[in-house]
């Protein structure tokens, strides 16, 4: 390690990444900006201005030749990125374009690894959902999932054990997220097979067609006078979205003394809370009929049976339960 203590280059190098490691994502790119703007010539500066920004990113098997003071790697590549053609991650958030946590994951993935060029771990992005001021719990908690569905999609890359990359693949998929202009809409399940085309009856439930679910920013879930949603639902040990739907039905109904809901309400308590987002109507829908803890007589009047009500006090696990047998 002779060579690092004696040239400057290297010194300078191996300093600027010791204080860089301690920053956001974001913040690096300022200061490599800034850097780049005071100590780069004028004709550079005009042609960075005019061209993205090649980053060569040393990952893994990183030493020091002995004949020279050349750095080898044995993964070394060159990315061209140019954070001016994305707007900020906070930005795309507060849009609502993404579908469910794991898009929001995936894009969170794309900024942490600087627009797909470093590999990154589970905690940078945990850290990352703290910088931008959206953590919680239930993210936090669901984090582990959503990380391994996008590696089962494609996505993500584990390299090493508590280490990935965003693929290809993922970084095309989080570049269409960021360009879009609204949330897609949900497409609506297409039924096969005679028997199941009937229409159920009224003792069961009846979804409407054609109705816009949309996330609702002015649905109030974490009130001063009750508790939060997260905090509700935290209480419970949930096994499948039927009991999901009906803590979120039975929150907006006993909780928050709504009078109406609809899937747009259901649909916002699992943005809200970070968890995979299902087809809302047809999960709204089989709880009603296969469970019959709610009544869904169509989509904007979604109602709390009294089979949910009493499950829900009596039957579903709590968390304190669970540690205490």
């Amino acid at each position: 390690m002779g060579y690092i203590g004696t040239d400057p280059e290297l010194m300078a190098i191996t300093t600027c990444t010791e204080l860089l490691e301690s920053l956001t994502v974001e913040q690096r790119l300022r200061v490599m900006a800034m850097l780049g703007s005071r100590f780069g010539s004028q004709q550079e500066n005009s042609e960075m201005r005019t061209r993205p920004v090649v980053s060569t990113v040393k990952h893994d098997n990183l030493r020091l030749s002995n004949g020279s003071d050349e750095i080898e790697s044995s993964q070394n590549c060159s990315v061209a990125t140019d954070s001016e053609d994305y707007p900020t991650f906070y930005s795309v958030y507060s849009n609502e374009v993404t579908q469910s946590e794991s898009e929001v994951l995936l894009v969170m993935a794309f900024y942490v690894s600087n627009f797909g060029v470093s590999n990154f771990t589970k905690e940078d992005l945990l850290q990352y959902y703290k910088d931008q001021e959206i953590y919680t719990e239930s993210r936090r908690a669901n984090s582990s999932n959503n990380v391994n569905s996008l590696v089962r999609s494609k996505c993500l890359e584990a390299v090493a054990k508590g280490n990935y990359r965003i693929t290809k693949n993922g970084k095309q998929k989080a570049i269409e997220i960021i360009g879009r202009e609204e949330c897609p809409k949900p497409s609506s399940s297409k039924q096969s097979g005679g028997k199941n085309k009937k229409a159920v009856n009224s003792s069961t439930a009846k979804v409407g067609k054609n109705n816009t679910i949309a996330f609702l920013p002015d649905l109030v879930l974490y009130p001063d006078n009750e508790i939060s949603l997260e905090d509700f639902y935290n209480q419970f040990i949930t096994a499948n979205n039927y009991e999901n739907n009906l803590i979120f039905v039975y929150y907006l109904v006993e909780k928050l003394k709504l009078d109406r809901i609809g899937l747009s309400e259901i649909f916002t308590c699992y943005k809200t809370l970070g968890l995979e987002i299902p087809n809302v109507g047809q999960s709204i829908a089989d709880t009603a009929r296969r469970k019959t803890w709610i009544i869904a007589s169509d989509r904007s009047n979604i109602k709390l049976h009294r089979n949910g009500e009493n499950y829900i006090n009596k039957k579903m696990k709590r968390k304190e339960v669970a540690a205490n047998s």
